[in-house]
């Protein structure tokens, strides 16, 4: 399967995020897809994060502000 090419995303620019797939089947059916796509978008929006976004979701309200704190 093809992938993209590693090309770093850039703070203070405009990408395009596609609504559906080649096929024309929906992306985002419903809200909890819509959440879980924004929360990874302001994760990595960050250069560097020190961890996976499904570890830091497992982490408590206090520690995900410590962490960002440090972002």
């Amino acid at each position: 399967m093809p992938r993209r090419k590693k090309t770093p995303l850039i703070n203070n620019q405009f990408y395009h995020i596609f609504n559906r797939t080649i096929d024309r089947k929906e992306i985002f059916i419903n809200k909890k897809i819509i959440k879980r796509t924004l929360i990874t978008l302001f994760y990595y929006q960050y250069q560097h994060p020190p961890l996976r976004l499904s570890y830091f979701l497992k982490k408590s309200k206090e520690e995900q502000e410590k962490i960002f704190g440090k972002l």
